[in-house]
């Protein structure tokens, strides 16, 4: 039966190595590494630091509570508490509430009428601060809005002005008699007018800012002259005049006694029937629909009706930009619902916006448009939008010029520049290059904020050829070979070892297509040669830890009867490996030419360990894990975009060793820190006939100084950081015969 077999990149016995150990030290290092300002230090001594730990005081009373300020424009600020690991905040509106937490003491801005109370956070939450005094931001520096004034049975009303803090009002009676009310009124509260009186309004605001008069309305005059007259189009939608002082209507089919109340003008309903229409004011505070005094049904006989279905509101479509998330108006939502992804709770607001600066996190935002209850149904959903930047592209140029990106997700188009000339958009993943242009390329995209341009790439160069077989031996090692004499089966597992350097070679160098990645590009029977399972994982560990130029080799191989190999996902075709062999062969002249620049041994190892440092960064995903796509794993993500993990520093370390005729292997196992213990790789390198420890990758995040040297060809018992053994902090795996590290120090 036959059986797969799942390896990672780096093997643990069986067990897959799929993250990489990189541990943070105390101290952060520099992201932006510049070639040719890298100054190499041919001589360097270790340097011993000493950690100390500040022992924060103990809080025996609640923190302080913050005293907030509001200024004219919204913007909230309030000062600093002393032991606050943050702020939590809560902001209120007539609608809904919004609980958000920030480190700074301000950034936040409400709108008119809205309101903020904040208290200070400890890490002990006993000992956390009150609430802040609620405060409203209610001044404004422009005029109010004009209050629209409606007349019911004799009674006056009018909408909420926003920033309006009280409303003056002026009765004209019949006698002649005017008097001037001042701003105890509410909008939509009663105001008795009796008939043939006229009225005017206006808002004043907490600066004494007032608004226009409205329109001075005569009661009965005004009610009295408005009847809807119907038209009819070929569709069957009715539809009549709109009155300013109501938007909301009364209709009845065929003279029903009951009707039913809509927000508009139109209206479609079934074939061969007969409508009437109303107007009618909605009395919000209650919730009650009138008809005003002297408004009739108007009537019209219609000979053409289409269906009528129950009306949803459409979805809405956001769209971000760096300041807000915002949508279309509809004039028939009432509302807007918004809420984050896999989050219950839910916010309204009467805006079509959200400013950015009031919510945080980079989960999802979903908006939901509410409908008039009676005659709209609320909507579905949107799809959501994140307050986070869209990825980067990574682009490629293959060998006839084409360069390709991967697709992003959430991407609309792609802008891209190429040379100096202004950039261009497409909605296409790749775009032809003549010889010698470079180009970049970002994302667009109306779901995330706006991305960054990814690494600029130019077409260099239309073939390249294969190396020859003494080549690629010569950029090898041999150590795990030799030792395959060891086991049991010895001479068998040599034999296999040999078929599959011949099969590998044969493959790099034909620079054929691969169909898929379910098809072998090697294999083997061993069932004939007495060989077990085991002997063919340490076979296959042995390969690829001897051979760090072969990032193809899939970290996972099938066994049963065969042995199989299979070619990594981003390397099935032939112009993608000659576009990674030749970033690949460039980059290894350049550390090689460095190394042979010196006569050393130790001085060739430090050069190429400093150069190594100076163009890598540690790779990691979007989550802040490290990094597990192929490429952060060979020997192709340093030459392609200058990243990788552990396995990645390892195995371009052991293949310029290599090429410099210096011994060095590859070596897995157990990261041990102070954090806690991962699977982790580094290497073993020979000096001087003597075996020594190097790890490449903790060199990298060790800071305060350009180039680290903490675990720079390291003894067996030396102390190497936090008064450490090198061996106590890298545990090996027993799977593959790894040499005995010298007990001195290098001389």
């Amino acid at each position: 039966m036959r059986k797969i077999l799942f390896l990672g990149l780096l093997f643990i016995s069986v067990l897959s190595l799929t993250s990489c150990m990189f541990f943070k030290m105390p101290e952060n290092k520099t992201t932006t590494k510049k070639k040719d300002t890298t100054t190499i230090i041919k001589d360097e001594e270790t340097t011993t630091r000493t950690i100390s730990i500040t022992t924060l005081p103990e809080v025996n009373s609640k923190l302080e509570t913050p005293i907030v300020v509001i200024d004219n424009l919204g913007n909230v600020t309030w000062n600093e508490i002393e032991g606050a690991i943050h702020y939590e905040y809560i902001i209120s509106t007539p609608l809904s509430t919004l609980k958000n937490t920030t480190t700074e003491t301000g950034g936040v801005r409400l709108n008119i009428s809205e309101s903020i109370t904040v208290r200070a956070i400890s890490q002990d939450e006993e000992l956390n601060s009150d609430y802040s005094i609620s405060k409203t931001y209610s001044l404004i520096s422009e005029k109010l809005d004009t209050p629209v004034v409606r007349f019911m049975k004799g009674y006056a009303v009018w909408n909420e002005i926003p920033g309006a803090l009280g409303y003056y009002y002026t009765v004209y009676k019949q006698d002649g008699v005017t008097k001037e009310y001042s701003g105890i009124s509410k909008p939509y509260e009663y105001v008795s007018i009796m008939p043939y009186n006229y009225i005017t309004v206006y808002a004043i605001s907490g600066i004494e800012e007032k608004g226009d008069s409205a329109e001075s309305l005569k009661a009965k005059n005004t009610i009295t002259s408005f009847m809807p007259t119907i038209s009819i189009d070929s569709d069957g939608f009715a539809s009549w005049e709109d009155n300013i002082q109501t938007d909301y209507y009364s209709y009845s089919i065929d003279n029903d006694p009951t009707f039913k109340v809509i927000k508009g003008n139109t209206i479609r309903v079934e074939n061969s029937h007969s409508i009437k229409v109303q107007p009618v004011y909605y009395f919000e505070k209650e919730d009650q629909y009138f008809t005003l005094e002297g408004w009739s049904w108007s009537n019209e006989e219609l000979s053409t009706w289409a269906t009528r279905d129950v009306v949803k509101l459409s979805i809405p479509e956001p769209f971000i930009d760096s300041e807000k998330i915002s949508w279309e108006k509809d004039v028939n939502a009432k509302s807007y619902n918004y809420k984050f992804v896999g989050d219950s709770t839910y916010y309204n607001t009467q805006d079509n916006y959200i400013e950015i600066s009031r919510i945080s996190g980079t989960s999802g935002i979903v908006i939901q448009k509410v409908g008039y209850p009676g005659f709209y149904l609320d909507s579905d959903y949107s799809e959501p939008v994140y307050t986070k930047k869209i990825d980067t592209p990574m682009v490629t140029i293959d060998f006839n010029g084409v360069a390709s990106w991967n697709n992003i997700k959430g991407a609309t188009s792609y802008e891209y520049i190429i040379n100096d000339n202004d950039p261009q958009v497409t909605s296409l993943t790749s775009i032809e290059l003549n010889l010698g242009d470079s180009i970049s390329v970002k994302a667009l995209s109306n779901k995330y904020l706006e991305g960054d341009y990814g690494i600029t790439k130019t077409y260099s160069s239309t073939s390249i050829e294969p190396l020859s077989k003494t080549r690629i031996d010569a950029m090898s090692s041999s150590y795990y070979y030799n030792q395959l004499s060891s086991y049991q089966h010895g001479a068998a597992m040599k034999e296999v070892y040999q078929s599959l350097d011949l099969g590998m070679y044969e493959f790099y160098s034909s620079y054929k297509d691969v169909s898929n990645s379910e098809d072998a590009i090697f294999e083997i029977r061993y069932d004939n040669l007495g060989l077990t399972n085991d002997d063919i994982n340490i076979v296959f560990l042995s390969y690829r830890n001897d051979h760090p130029f072969y990032y193809f080799i899939k970290g996972a191989y099938s066994y049963g009867t065969y042995f199989k190999i299979y070619c990594e996902d981003d390397s099935l075709l032939s112009n993608s490996r000659r576009l990674y062999d030749k970033s690949i062969l460039e980059m290894l002249d350049e550390y090689v030419a460095y190394g042979n620049s010196y006569e050393n041994t130790v001085d060739k190892i430090r050069i190429v360990h400093n150069l190594i440092i100076r163009d890598m960064e540690y790779a990691y995903d979007e989550s802040g894990n490290p990094e597990t796509e192929n490429f952060a794993h060979t020997i192709m993500g340093p030459a392609m975009y200058g990243l990788g993990v552990c396995e990645a520093y390892t195995r371009l370390f052991e293949l310029v060793m290599n090429t410099l005729n210096i011994e060095c292997i590859f070596v897995s196992g157990i990261g041990v820190t102070f954090l806690g213990s991962e699977p982790h790789a580094w290497n073993v390198i020979k000096v001087d006939d003597s075996w020594y420890y190097l790890d490449m990758t903790w060199d990298d995040n060790m800071s305060g100084r350009d180039i680290a040297t903490y675990y720079f060809i390291k003894s067996e018992n030396e102390i190497t950081y936090q008064g450490l053994k090198f061996s106590d902090q890298h545990i090996k795996d027993t799977t593959l015969k790894t040499p005995t590290v010298s007990s001195n120090p290098i001389e």
